[in-house]
């Protein structure tokens, strides 16, 4: 069955609603998704950020109708992330991921004090 304009406004709705509050819209939220694309981008400052595209779903049942979306890889890659430790993008390519929460952590170094966003995740 194809997806219908309708399903489509209520998937971005719900996107949109577990979108972390201070976060851009690359962030990936709490949901499931279905990787079908990998490439890089230069956002802001930052060159050659990880940017998945793909599917996604707050029900694994209901993934091949999901919503259209990109979503920056590099919360999932750091190595506080929680979850399977992942060098390289292309291990996202025709995976399926679920995403359970995320949260900002303050990275405290020698000259600096910056927070990042780090997710809790597991490849399904």
């Amino acid at each position: 069955m194809s997806q219908t304009t309708t399903n489509l406004i209520e998937l971005k709705r719900q996107y949109d609603a577990v979108k972390p509050y201070v976060n851009g819209y690359l962030t990936p939220r709490v949901g499931k998704y279905l990787i079908r694309a990998v490439s890089s981008q230069s956002i802001g400052a930052f060159k050659g950020v990880p940017i998945a595209e793909g599917l996604w779903s707050p029900n694994l049942d209901e993934l091949g109708k999901g919503l259209p979306v990109e979503i920056q890889l590099l919360s999932l890659m750091l190595p506080q992330a929680m979850g399977p430790e992942v060098k390289w993008a292309n291990e996202f390519l025709d995976r399926t991921i679920e995403v359970n929460y995320g949260l900002t952590k303050e990275i405290i170094d020698a000259n600096s004090c910056y927070n990042i966003y780090v997710v809790n995740w597991r490849f399904i």
